[in-house]
């Protein structure tokens, strides 16, 4: 799941707390992605949530479908253009 952390009305890591009171999704892998700057304690503090953290960075998703891809299969970076 792809989780940005500055949503409108509740932020990535309230939502992601919210969720993982579900014991069906603590298997559910969990994707940052986001605009912010992240400081060395924030990142951290994601990690313990998150499988990777990703920069929106030039609003590229390139980086995005290379974390992706190998929970979608080895067809998803193919389609790239």
């Amino acid at each position: 799941m792809v989780v940005d952390l500055e949503m409108p009305g509740m932020n990535g890591l309230e939502f992601v707390a919210r969720l993982q009171q579900f014991s069906a999704a603590h298997s559910v892998p969990i994707i940052f992605w986001t605009v912010k700057d992240l400081s060395a304690e924030e990142q951290a503090r994601l990690r313990a949530s998150a499988r990777a953290i990703v920069s929106k960075g030039g609003g590229h998703a390139t980086a995005l479908v290379d974390v992706l891809s190998p929970f979608l299969g080895a067809s998803a970076g193919e389609n790239r253009s």
